[in-house]
């Protein structure tokens, strides 16, 4: 029984230790923002005249991206490995395209 629970507790420990990877780029399928990528730990997408890059975090099942502008922070629910959601005043599902 104390084997399990220190099975069941390294277990528990080490999955959180993993973040999903959402690198890459995504189209929008009903979203107002064209295409989003993520690469380095930054997102990209036009704005638009200009290209607004920001840091992103992956925290369980959301991607934060911290724009440092007056669009604050973008929260993305991640889906699946191939689809986010946007939310708030960025609603919209994006998929990703490579």
């Amino acid at each position: 029984m104390k084997k399990i629970i220190i099975m069941l507790a390294a277990v528990a420990t080490l999955s959180g230790c993993f973040t999903r990877n959402v690198e890459g780029t995504y189209k929008a399928v009903d979203g107002i923002i064209p295409k989003l990528e993520f690469k380095n730990g930054y997102c990209t997408f036009p704005w638009i005249f200009t290209q607004v890059t920001a840091k992103y975090e992956v925290k369980d099942d959301h991607i934060y991206v911290n724009t440092t502008t007056e669009f604050g922070t973008i929260v993305f629910n991640i889906i699946n490995d191939n689809t986010i959601e946007g939310t708030g005043w960025l609603t919209g599902t994006y998929t990703k395209i490579k």
